[in-house]
């Protein structure tokens, strides 16, 4: 093999990697901002149940869902 079959495919290997590095480094924050969408999700499932026990209106439950929602899919808050 010569040296320029050695270069052009050590560069090849080059772009694989930093392909699969910029790849990896999106794959993270995707898990991140999903982790972040489950906790969020998670608290809020708890506090439905903890309402359902005390008998809070659907009405106020229903508010904290469509809120929750709105934060999650627009980014918006109270």
């Amino acid at each position: 093999m010569t040296d320029e079959e050695l270069i052009e495919r050590l560069g090849k290997t080059m772009q694989v990697a930093m392909h699969l590095l910029t790849k990896n480094r999106e794959l993270r924050e995707r898990v991140e901002v999903a982790e972040e969408r489950a906790e969020i999700l998670e608290d809020l499932v708890t506090d439905i149940v903890a309402d359902i026990k005390e008998t809070v209106p659907s009405t106020e439950i229903l508010e904290r869902i469509f809120k929750v929602m709105q934060k999650l899919e627009w980014g918006e808050d109270d």
